[in-house]
């Protein structure tokens, strides 16, 4: 089945703000839902879309559904994952399938890009990052 074409206009993004716990900063949801907050993203397959920004040194938990894989690109300023990964601007982390949760703590006031949905059975597994040599 394939769905027709279509845009969607997304609007007052300050309703769909989440204050994360400890002053650690806000997590605005786009697709999917967190804490109770649903956004205004219609998708086709159940994916999480979260626009996070962190404030520097303190750790955050997010929770995603089991199974899941996570995408955690850095717009802004440095994070470390899970306390072992370390990711600056511009870069991606693919964490795989996390679980239920994972960890994020900024080093200063950061802003970063969450997607996390179920693996595609399609391709065997997960997602993998592309290597360049």
């Amino acid at each position: 089945m394939n769905a027709a074409p279509g845009y969607q206009t997304i609007t007052d993004p300050t309703r769909l703000r989440v204050e994360l716990p400890n002053d650690a900063g806000t997590l605005r949801v786009v697709a999917g839902s967190y804490e109770g907050a649903s956004g205004p993203a219609r998708t086709f397959t159940p994916v999480e879309v979260w626009d996070v920004t962190l404030a520097g040194g303190k750790p955050v938990r997010f929770d995603v559904p089991e199974g899941h894989t996570v995408t955690v690109v850095v717009l802004s300023g440095t994070v470390e994952i899970n306390g072992a990964q370390i990711v600056r601007r511009s870069g991606v982390d693919i964490l795989g399938q996390a679980g239920d949760a994972f960890t994020i703590e900024a080093a200063g006031d950061t802003k970063l890009l969450t997607l996390a949905g179920p693996a595609n059975p399609r391709a065997g597994c997960c997602p993998r990052p592309v290597r360049h040599k």
